[in-house]
């Protein structure tokens, strides 16, 4: 869930930059952009957790799913 909430915040993040009119209902307009920024973060922070304890209580290999998260990593740095 964490990883899709982060997916939509970055799409809203990166659709700043068109020529569109903002959506009023997308994470930058509603909480500006650092905001948005700090709840992308908070949600990868979330997912790479949820990752670990996965690997631990499972044993299962995480390092794929967890480079799934280096989707976000442009914004995440900033």
């Amino acid at each position: 869930m964490a990883y899709g909430l982060a997916f939509q915040i970055k799409d809203d993040l990166d659709d700043l930059g068109q020529d569109d009119v903002a959506d009023k209902q997308a994470y930058p307009t509603i909480l500006g952009v650092d905001g948005a920024k700090d709840a992308l973060r908070e949600q990868v922070r979330i997912a790479t957790n949820a990752i670990v304890k996965f690997g631990e209580l499972t044993g299962n290999e995480t390092t794929l799913l967890l480079s799934f998260l280096d989707y976000f990593e442009e914004v995440v740095e900033k």
